[in-house]
């Protein structure tokens, strides 16, 4: 990630943690949430704009990385999971009610990273070849609309500490994949190359109807 993107992301944390900080001395309701689910750890904070609506930003994430073995156990691929979102989404609750309806979007920093091992043997497009390099990436929409459902109001209510879940969907459009690699023997990379766009060409085929990512999430909200 860029550092204006981490800027950015860092003064919308700043901006909001201040107005809730103002709001809670006017009065006006706020609170904080710790969550946990398809998004990763996250945590959000909240202000009450009137009895029914409010506004909601925070920072979700989580990596975890795993080896791909081949049929001798030899640790060959290295894959690379990064989820992080920054979730910016207005509340309403129908009555004045803990139950909300939410719509808004995420900063979309989602990824899958791949890497092979120098003289690793891959199989590609059904063809083996020896590589010296080979690194993957899958990415998404850096901003994707969300519209859900969930339930708690960190800013408003007569209890300090709350239950809270989302239940909704992000629409990240069809995942972006780019992949290059390296022929042990120069002599094979042009078939190498064709191979790899081939196999590429495949996979995108598959990964395109996948333009929604579920959002399942359980927390605990404070309010201040």
């Amino acid at each position: 990630m860029s550092m204006m993107h981490k800027g950015m992301q860092f003064w919308l944390l700043a901006a909001m943690i201040s107005l809730m900080a103002g709001h809670s001395a006017r009065g006006i309701g706020a609170g904080a949430s710790a969550k946990v689910g398809t998004l990763g750890l996250g945590g959000d904070v909240t202000l009450g704009l009137s009895d029914a609506l409010s506004l909601r930003a925070g920072l979700n994430g989580l990596s975890y990385s795993a080896d791909i073995e081949d049929e001798e156990d030899v640790e060959n691929i290295n894959i690379k999971l990064k989820l992080q979102t920054v979730p910016g989404l207005l509340d309403w609750h129908p009555y004045k009610s803990n139950f909300r309806l939410s719509a808004g979007a995420l900063i979309n920093s989602n990824k899958v990273t791949l890497n092979a091992d120098p003289g690793a043997v891959i199989k590609i497009n059904d063809v083996e070849y020896g590589v010296d390099r080979l690194e993957g990436e899958l990415s998404f929409n850096r901003y994707s609309p969300y519209l859900g459902i969930g339930y708690g109001n960190a800013a408003r209510g007569d209890q300090r500490l709350v239950f809270s879940f989302d239940l909704g969907l992000m629409y990240h459009g069809a995942p972006d994949l780019e992949a290059q690699a390296t022929a042990s023997n120069p002599a094979h990379q042009a078939a190498l190359d064709r191979d790899l766009d081939a196999e590429l060409e495949d996979i995108r085929d598959d990964l395109r109807a996948f333009k929604l990512y579920p959002v399942l999430s359980f927390g605990v909200s404070f309010r201040f």
